[in-house]
């Protein structure tokens, strides 16, 4: 989903979702959205008291329970008529524009794409590199840094495909990892 403004700039969901988790970060409440959102809101979380739960998928037990509890009282992450509802009533509130409110969120790039395979996602891992990583953190798929952008492989419930989501400065630079991740994949 996107949104155009009158002047043709274009704000994607992310940039809504991270307007809306900023603000409730600048008040000093904690946040949750799922675990395929960009990272990006991490950095918005350390200018702020609030933090950043993120909750999983598919999760096999109860780690993710407390980012659930918040998501459950935060809809406008995953719903987006309340997601433009709260824009709304922040541009109301700050008596400002829809440009003005995204002045605060850092301009990030992204790319999300679904690719078939034939193999066990397991073995991603090692496809991937050794510049993969996850953390001791709550993790769902593989993250990864590279050439400035941020990638997340992350497998489908049936096995049979990953969506590859990419975060960069630029459009080019996230449609470039993606590509580089998609290509490294059908090769093997």
């Amino acid at each position: 989903s996107v949104t155009a403004t009158s002047d043709g700039k274009f704000f994607d969901h992310n940039t809504l979702v991270a307007i809306c988790c900023f603000d409730e970060l600048r008040k000093g409440n904690d946040v949750s959205v799922a675990y395929t959102m960009p990272d990006y809101l991490d950095s918005l979380a350390e200018k702020t008291s609030g933090s950043v739960h993120r909750y999983l998928t598919a999760p096999a037990d109860n780690s993710d329970y407390e980012a659930r509890r918040i998501a459950s009282k935060q809809r406008f992450a995953d719903d987006a008529l309340i997601l433009t509802v709260k824009i709304l009533s922040l541009m109301q509130e700050r008596s400002c524009t829809l440009e003005e409110l995204a002045c605060d969120i850092p301009e990030k790039h992204f790319v999300n794409k679904t690719v078939s395979i034939d193999f066990s996602p397991s073995d991603l891992m090692s496809l991937l590199g050794n510049n993969s990583s996850t953390d001791n953190k709550l993790s769902e798929g593989i993250r990864i840094e590279r050439n400035g952008g941020k990638i997340l492989v992350v497998p489908q419930r049936r096995g049979d495909a990953v969506r590859i989501l990419t975060e960069a400065d630029s459009f080019e630079a996230a449609s470039e990892l993606c590509l580089s991740v998609e290509e490294i994949i059908k090769n093997n």
